[in-house]
């Protein structure tokens, strides 16, 4: 623990020294921000341990205020799930685009533009598409026979 107690109050002075120079809300709020942010990297044990008591407190003392803050908490992740959703979705629109693009453009040209490694992209669905037909195959043949 002590070592991570040093780490923890070198990051804050450094912290602090470096944004000497900066703008007064920098100076103030970064120097305990790379404080928290240290203290949860090296003393994680202690830092969970410090997070459960404060929630019992606030459990105890502030019930309306923990329950808003598990809230925000529960739907903060609801949001972070739906945006990785949709970058995924957004992904999908974008490479089904250009693959449309691709091939109006071989249509259109005679170029063979798939060889730049949308052949190789094609080729593994294909084979996973082949595989689940023959394992398919397999079980139908292997249920007539028995």
């Amino acid at each position: 623990m002590n070592p991570g107690l040093l780490y923890t109050g070198i990051s804050a002075l450094t912290t602090s020294v470096l944004t000497r120079s900066c703008a007064l809300p920098t100076r103030i709020l970064l120097p305990p921000a790379a404080l928290v942010g240290a203290f949860t990297y090296f003393l994680l044990g202690t830092t969970s341990w410090v997070g459960a008591y404060a929630e019992e407190l606030e459990d105890c003392y502030i019930p309306r205020i923990g329950e808003i803050r598990r809230m925000s908490i529960a739907h903060s992740g609801i949001g972070w799930e739906r945006v990785k959703e949709g970058a995924a979705a957004g992904r999908e629109s974008v490479n089904n685009g250009v693959k449309s693009i691709l091939e109006s453009i071989e249509e259109g040209m005679g170029l063979k533009l798939k060889a730049m490694g949308w052949a190789q992209e094609v080729k593994k669905e294909a084979q996973s598409v082949a595989s689940v037909a023959q394992k398919d195959i397999k079980e139908a043949v292997e249920s007539k026979s028995s």
